[in-house]
């Protein structure tokens, strides 16, 4: 058999989402503890590891080590994988990782840490990976990311921390990864976000910071940031939105739902070119005036329509949301719904009947600044 003909895989492996390894009469062959090596892949299943095995074949090209008890990464684990462009390593209980773990290995484009234990990343953690893509430490303890950690990840598109123990995005965690379009820091305990901890990230497009514990958003939170596609702020626990959090770049989708948002400062929603899609679903407004909005916003929002959800709101039907059923009537602003007409926003103190159904006493055009003409 020639090695360097094969497209070798190294399994060590288990499929069972506690992490334990298979045990009984009735289970599938595929998930029983083995070890075997075919043309293909190298397989030891649950083989019960208490560190990276050190006779993993130089041509492996990807490699799972899974369901092991493997408390450390040592420095320079993986030296001799100089082939290796897939590194998956979840359900290990890996406890802590060493600087330069995974230091010289020029061909990998994926390295997963999913459903361990690691409360800490070192400086250089991920160091000199000048092929890496995607880095996933899902489902983990991470608590601190020391200023270094992805040093050489400059080619690093996407970063997963999900379903962690952070309290904050600190400044100097996400160094030297300009590259980066997707951060998902969802399901953990945020409650700040450092100023400046976006600067350098010039292809950044995505944030998922849903399901955190926000309660305030400080005007320049995500100062740096060119240009994004979708910023996910849902399931926090903001109360206000300031001016000067969310202006001065484009951004196409913004999901504020299920905050406890009460007041929208004046201007707060202006000079946000190409948005599109705006959810304040479940939160606690009473009033969406126009004002929200600068005059500079009128044309674009005239030619470029905006879809908004403000349903599960206490809105309180008055002038102030005149412009909301104008709009809609000339065709600018579009309500996000299902057909059976859940999620249009209802009004508070009009037996909480539907908006689009409400008669408000609205004034005439002429009682609007000269400027919101546009909008009509």
């Amino acid at each position: 058999m020639n090695n360097l003909e094969l497209n070798l895989y190294y399994v060590i492996s288990e499929n069972v989402t506690n992490g334990t390894c298979p045990t009984g009469p009735d289970i599938p062959v595929w998930m029983e503890p083995k070890s075997s090596f075919t043309d293909e892949e190298y397989q030891a299943l649950c083989q019960g590891y208490t560190e990276i095995p050190s006779d993993i074949p130089e041509d492996t090209k990807q490699l799972k080590i899974h369901g092991n008890e493997i408390p450390v990464l040592g420095a320079y684990s993986f030296k001799n994988l100089l082939l290796c462009t897939d590194i998956d390593l979840a359900w290990n209980n890996i406890k802590f990782m060493e600087s330069q773990t995974f230091d010289g290995l020029k061909s990998v484009h994926n390295v997963g840490i999913e459903n361990n234990n690691l409360t800490f990343l070192p400086y250089n953690a991920f160091g000199n990976l000048p092929s890496i893509r995607s880095i996933s430490l899902n489902y983990n303890k991470l608590q601190k990311v020391q200023t270094g950690a992805f040093t050489g990840c400059g080619s690093l598109t996407e970063l997963f921390m999900e379903s962690n123990n952070l309290t904050g995005l600190h400044y100097g965690m996400l160094q030297g990864l300009q590259s980066l379009n997707k951060l998902v820091v969802s399901f953990n305990e945020i409650s700040s976000i450092d100023l400046g901890v976006f600067r350098n990230l010039p292809a950044l497009w995505e944030i998922r910071l849903d399901h955190n514990n926000l309660t305030v958003l400080k005007p320049g939170s995500f100062q740096g940031i060119q240009y994004m596609t979708a910023l996910y702020l849902n399931h926090n626990k903001l109360k206000v939105l300031q001016q000067g959090v969310l202006g001065g770049f484009p951004i196409g989708q913004i999901n504020l739902s299920y905050n406890a948002l009460q007041t929208l400062e004046e201007g707060s929603l202006s000079d946000i070119p190409i948005l599109m899609y705006l959810s304040l679903t479940a939160n606690k407004l009473s009033d969406f005036p126009w004002t929200l909005f600068k005059p500079d916003d009128y044309s674009r929002l005239s030619t470029n329509p905006l879809y908004i959800q403000l349903s599960e709101n206490p809105l309180s039907c008055g002038r102030s949301l005149c412009w909301l059923q104008q709009g809609q009537a000339d065709g600018w602003l579009h309500w996000l719904y299902r057909p059976n007409g859940d999620y249009i926003p209802r009004c508070s103190n009009c037996r909480n009947r539907q908006l689009t159904e409400v008669k408000i006493d609205c004034p005439s055009k002429g009682e609007y600044p000269e400027l919101f003409f546009v909008l009509w």
